[in-house]
């Protein structure tokens, strides 16, 4: 059974609740009930037909939840504040890899550098924050080689690839 919308005359088919095209309710009378299900369809059989949509004669803007109107979700990628993140990361990513040579220390801000790097992954400029987040990673690996060799030094008063020095005899 066909419905027609009241407000544009547009044909229905099956148990609807808005119009397709201007997205009116469609109130459906108590004797209407949906198109029982189909047993055999053959393959010359037309379930659909895709029709063009009628252009637009008033500029009022459609009613959301329409199937024509979709509201769309805030898109996290699009924050001009997660843009910040990457180039931040990429910045924090140069200066700990080349401050992770002299002190563990760097670990810290490289760590900051991964948050960051993650954040900006989220924007528009990915390959920056992808950059930034390897170099952070790479300036805590760096990092943690570092302190862990200095740690050594202070424990055995040597490199762990140096010979120990062989204590001086004493002399009489």
């Amino acid at each position: 059974m066909t419905v027609k919308c009241e407000k544009c005359g547009e044909e229905l088919l099956g148990a609807v609740n808005r119009c397709w095209r201007c997205g009116t309710k469609v109130e459906l009378s108590g004797s209407a009930s949906p198109p029982p299900p189909m047993a055999d369809a053959g393959e010359d059989v037309v379930v659909a037909e895709l029709a063009q949509p009628l252009p637009r004669t008033d500029a009022r803007p459609r009613p959301p939840g329409t199937p024509v109107f979709r509201t769309r979700p805030s898109n996290p990628r699009h924050l001009s504040a997660a843009q910040g993140g990457a180039i931040a990361a990429l910045v924090l990513g140069l200066m700990t890899t080349v401050a992770s040579f002299y002190t563990a220390l760097a670990a810290i801000p490289a760590a900051l550098g991964l948050a960051l790097g993650a954040w900006g992954l989220f924007s528009p400029r990915r390959g920056p924050a992808i950059l930034g987040l390897l170099l952070c990673f790479l300036a805590l690996t760096i990092a943690s080689f570092t302190g862990a060799v200095g740690l050594y030094k202070q424990a055995y008063g040597h490199a762990p690839w140096e010979a120990p020095a062989e204590p001086a005899e004493p002399e009489f």
